[in-house]
């Protein structure tokens, strides 16, 4: 099948190649653009390989403002975010990346700024800052690791800052529009700039300033406050000095002030169920209790109050989609007949995925996703300040670079430094699931479930880059160099997941005996989180968990161009790479601990009843340990009404806990239950037998957190382990150049690029530091492009393009899987393999000749991946919810083994245009008019590995016109002109913030009669979609003055 369909595919490619010739840049000018993408000035269309360039005055003129922007305008890249405004990615010609190292290098004036985000899977929000003082931004796709650094797995991103002015100048702009919808957004942006010479020609400074303010596009339906804004300010100070007529050097500091609103994301409803494949069931993986679910459901004991079905019913009221419940009333949902959904009829069904009892079906959002005019932001307000917002990110942010180059007549000599310290609180509700209920109060956020993310970062980079390059006439030239560079990153975690909801009950599975709620039943129940969730906050500020990472990085690079014969040249590239990632993070006292250190279970569990906070208060009740290493109950099963420590569990309690912090560890044992007998100062009153009487002297209850000092283990108590992984690889590429003439220049290339391996630490909230979950092998990637550039008509016409091939191995993508506590939980794994066919063309035409009168300019670039699909995925599995997400589960033993093999590869698009159509004309010597517009079409995208989801096809125009003169320019301006509300991203992950259930059974029978548990959960994975920036109605203006 391969060969055939590649033979058809390179056939048709290469025919209009040669005709015509091919590149990416949906930006290429017919004027010179000088760019330094091989560490050297050369005309772009000189450059052997997909690159593209954009000047300051296209910045400036289609207010690109961040790399989301950039992203728009190129063809072969796309921008998502998911889970939370860190989790940012650059999709690459096909390839989005599943863990935080970006496929794509990201340098400021070469530079690697690159980072990657810890608690989630992106690129960090040191990937998206605002732009300050830019002259030209650079694009090349393909693996570029020699040229580029640690990171350009697939290409890089590089800014390329302005440097001073040789005469005095300076320039103020500003940006004023706002938003044509419900909410009237208004957005200001100023900048300002001063640059001139000081002690002569020896010493230039560049000062340039700016300040946004965004009001936020939405607005939070629960809260009614504005979300998707920002505001802040940035300053940059750039230093130059020209020593002689070899030495120059460039000294550059820059300050980001940044704090922006929660993302506008809102949750898609689940619209049908899946089935668990029968495999699941075979080996194991899956459950279903059916007995237990008809005596759970029917309430036999006919207990007053007992509204179990009633609480399924308005769970799956929440959950699901209109759309869901009109199948089932019309009879199109097999597992729903006459009377199913009604509570108190003998036939219901439990429906959204029918309970944690039974893991037959699980909820699931499938299809296109529906356009933002159908959604809704309804995000949960903060618990700790009730009724307003989460925080979104608060970034302050410096990066200081010197760059030291020394020119001879045959050689430059080049050193870069860069240091960049960033700190940032990131705080949002990640399931975006909320809705309003009278129950709630002030918090207004009914939700029995939350995950509040709530991070404290601090990152510190170090870059050194040295290097040597030649000009020489012969035949050879060289580069030589090498690079480290270090990152440390401190991240301390307040996130809180909370689940006050629960279906507990003791059950006899032969006699068919269910106990009613005073004897320990209570069925589903739930009740608002928020003010648990605020309570549990004082304690959660106390001990803050760590997710650290250490990279240190070294690297040898070189490449060598031998021109063999006239305008044929050879080239070779390569690195040499040496990398160490060291990594923190907790480990539990209990290895089996449900929900980690920010798991918060404050009611539905040990087979109690959820209540209002209020209530369990009223009641002298407090937050439950959720570290218990006590028991009740003698050997031989009498009740001692008195707990005494459980040897079996202490013996569990990791080595390394006792050697950091042996008092700490006793002090989560001492705490105990939270109603015992103490003393003055919270110590146990141990007696005879070493057991603590359940009540003191007076028949009370003592509540630890009323010990000033001491405080009951409300989260699961940890400490802290390492772990350590050390790659070295090689990165070499080879390409062929072929100078057909002074105007054509065409390549074939050759690359193998890496991407190693190391730990995620997206699951360390809830499961701790685990190896096995949280590390994953190197990614690699061989890839074969042929290009071409071209200049036609006396240079009034640019095509450019490349056709490639992408052979992954090993590829890092995510899925999910059972943690320790019997949760789903995100997981990185890596892939057998994926290819990607692809080719990209650029049209640039300028026309000589005058049409009515002005000028045209024509731009038209357009991305094509007819094949991006994974040939060989197969994961092993003990999550029935992924079995069905994949739709298929081969019994492995206790495993499933999950294929994937065929899937598309996830938010990869199989066509992208970018257009751009100018007329300009004189309205004097020194005045003249425009209007332009851009145009965006993108096809359907895949949300996931499973392909169950994905977002619509889109078409999008921008419109601008305006007045310029050499000094000033007036510039009117819509954005997104038809007014599309298409979603482009979407994110998502295990749903424990809207969906979660925690079913504890506890079996009586056996011989002797002892309890025995079963714990299992449903918890579905779920959606949100980014609603796109409405249409925006703006003008800029900007003056200049000074240069000569």
């Amino acid at each position: 099948m391969g060969w055939l369909w590649m033979q058809r595919w390179l056939s048709g490619s290469l025919g209009f190649f040669l005709a015509m010739g091919w590149s990416l840049a949906a930006w290429s000018q017919i004027e010179e653009i000088v760019v330094t993408v091989r560490k050297k000035g050369e005309n772009l269309q000189d450059v052997p390989m997909a690159v593209s360039a954009m000047s300051a005055a296209e910045i400036e003129r289609k207010g690109i403002k961040d790399i989301a922007d950039i992203a728009q305008f190129s063809t072969s890249l796309q921008f998502d975010e998911s889970f939370a405004q860190s989790d940012t990615r650059i999709s690459v010609r096909g390839l989005s990346p599943t863990r935080g190292r970006q496929n794509a290098a990201l340098l400021v004036d070469g530079i690697d700024v690159s980072s990657e985000a810890i608690v989630s899977s992106g690129g960090s929000l040191l990937l998206n800052t605002r732009l300050v003082d830019i002259q030209r931004i650079e694009v090349v796709l393909g693996p570029q690791m020699a040229l580029y650094g640690r990171s350009a797995f697939n290409g890089a991103i590089q800014y390329i800052t302005k440097n001073a002015a040789k005469e005095f100048e300076a320039d103020f702009k500003l940006d004023v529009s706002k938003t044509d919808n419900s909410g009237g957004a208004r957005q200001y942006e100023a900048i300002a700039g001063v640059s001139a010479p000081i002690f002569g020609d020896a010493l230039g400074f560049r000062l340039n300033g700016a300040w946004w303010d965004d009001e936020g596009s939405y607005r939070n339906q629960i809260t009614g406050e504005r979300i998707g804004g920002g505001e802040g300010y940035g300053v940059a100070l750039t230093l130059n000095s020209e020593i002689g007529d070899n030495l120059s050097l460039k000294f550059r500091a820059e300050y980001t002030d940044d704090d922006s609103q929660p993302s506008a994301q809102a949750f898609l409803k689940f619209n049908t169920e899946l089935d668990i494949p029968q495999g699941a069931f075979d080996a194991g993986v899956a459950e279903c209790f059916p007995d237990f679910v008809d005596f759970v459901a029917t309430n036999p004991a006919n207990i007053p109050g007992y509204a179990n079905n009633q609480n399924y019913l308005n769970r799956a009221l929440r959950l699901m989609d209109p759309s869901y419940f009109e199948n089932i009333a019309a009879g199109l949902n097999p597992n729903f007949g006459p009377g199913s959904l009604d509570p108190n009829s003998p036939a219901f069904v439990i429906p959204a995925a029918g309970g944690p009892y039974c893991e037959e079906r699980t909820p699931v959002r499938v299809g296109r996703v529906p356009d933002g005019d159908l959604l809704a932001v309804t995000q949960a307000p903060f618990p700790v300040t009730p009724g307003r917002d989460y925080q979104g990110f608060d970034r302050k942010m410096y990066r200081l670079s010197f760059v030291a180059a020394y020119e001879a007549e045959s050689w430059t000599l080049k050193s870069l430094t860069g240091l960049t310290h960033d700190r940032n609180i990131e705080q949002q509700d990640t399931n975006s699931f909320a809705f309003l209920s009278p129950d709630a109060g002030n918090y207004l956020d009914g939700n029995v479930n939350s995950f509040a993310f709530n991070n404290k970062k601090k990152t510190q980079q170090f870059s050194q880059d040295i290097y040597m390059t030649t000009s020489l006439d012969g035949p050879l030239n060289a580069t030589l160099g090498a690079l480290y560079w270090r990152e440390w990153v401190d991240n301390r975690s307040n996130s809180i997941t909370a689940q006050a909801s629960g279906s507990h009950c003791f059950w006899n599975s032969v006699s068919g005996v269910l106990f009613d709620i005073e004897n320990a039943c209570t069925g589903y129940t739930e009740t608002p989180s928020a003010p648990y969730q605020e309570a549990g906050a004082e304690f959660r500020k106390l001990k803050k968990s760590p997710a650290d990472r250490d990279t240190e990085h070294w690297s040898i690079y070189g490449g060598l161009d031998f021109e063999f014969i006239e305008n044929w040249t050879l080239a070779f590239e390569g690195r040499y790479n040496h990398e160490k990632v060291d990594v923190e993070g907790p480990i539990f006292l209990d290895p089996g601990a449900s929900g980690g250190p920010g798991g918060l279970n404050p009611c539905g569990i040990f087979f109690r009843p959820c209540e209002s906070f209020d209530a369990w208060q009223a009641d002298g009740n407090w937050f439950s340990d959720s570290y218990f290493p006590w028991t009740d109950e003698a050997p031989d099963g009498t009740d001692l009404n008195a707990f005494f420590p459980d040897q079996a569990l202490l013996d569990t309690i990791p080595d390394l806990c006792w050697q950091q912090d042996a008092a700490a560890v006793q002090h989560s044992i001492d705490a105990g239950p939270f109603q015992i007998e103490r003393e003055a100062d919270g110590t146990p009153v141990w007696q005879d037998g070493g057991v603590v009487p359940v009540l003191d002297a007076n028949g009370n209850a003592v509540l630890t957190p009323g010990v000033p000092g001491h405080t009951n283990d409300t989260f699961n108590p940890w400490c802290v382990d390492s772990l350590s992984d050390t790659d070295d690889w090689f990165s070499p590429k080879v390409r062929l150049e072929w100078a057909a003439g002074d105007d054509m220049l065409f390549y074939a290339a050759w690359s193998r690029a890496r991407k190693p391996g190391g730990f995620s630490l997206l699951t360390v909230g809830s499961s701790g530091l685990n190896r096995e979950l949280a590390e994953f092998e190197a990614e690699k990637m061989v890839v074969w492009e042929l290009g071409g550039n071209t200049s036609w008509l006396e240079n009034t016409l640019v095509v450019n393009g490349s056709v490639f091939f992408q052979d992954f191995t090993d590829k890092q993508a995510l899925t999910s899987a059972l943690g320790n506590d019997g949760r789903l939980i995100s997981k990185i794994e890596n892939a057998g393999s994926a290819e990607v066919w692809g080719s990209e063309i650029s049209i640039g035409w300028n026309p000589v000749a005058e049409f009515f009168g002005g000028n045209w300019s024509l731009n038209l670039g357009w991305t094509w991946l007819p094949k991006r699909e994974y040939t060989d995925f197969v994961i092993s599995s003990t999550s029935p919810t992924t079995a069905a997400h994949a739709r298929n589960c081969t019994p492995d033993g206790e495993l499933c083994s999950i294929s994937y093999t065929g899937k598309k590869l996830e938010n990869s698009a199989e066509n992208s245009v970018n257009g751009f159509v100018q007329y300009m004309f004189p309205l004097t010597d020194s005045v003249s008019t425009y209007i332009e517009t851009d145009v965006f079409w993108q096809s359907k995208r895949f949300v996931g590995i499973t392909n169950n989801l994905w977002t619509d096809s889109f078409l999008e125009f921008n419109l601008r016109a305006g007045v310029e003169s050499e000094r000033w320019e007036v510039l009117f301006y819509v954005n997104n002109l038809l007014d599309n509300d298409v979603v482009r991203s979407v994110g998502g992950g295990p749903g424990l913030g809207c969906c979660f259930i925690l079913g504890s059974g506890l079996d009586v029978a056996g011989d002797p009669p002892r309890p025995r548990s079963a714990v299992m959960v449903d918890m579905p994975l779920f959606n949100t979609a980014f609603l796109h920036d409405p249409r925006s109605i703006g003008a800029r203006i900007s003056y200049g003055f000074g240069g000569g």
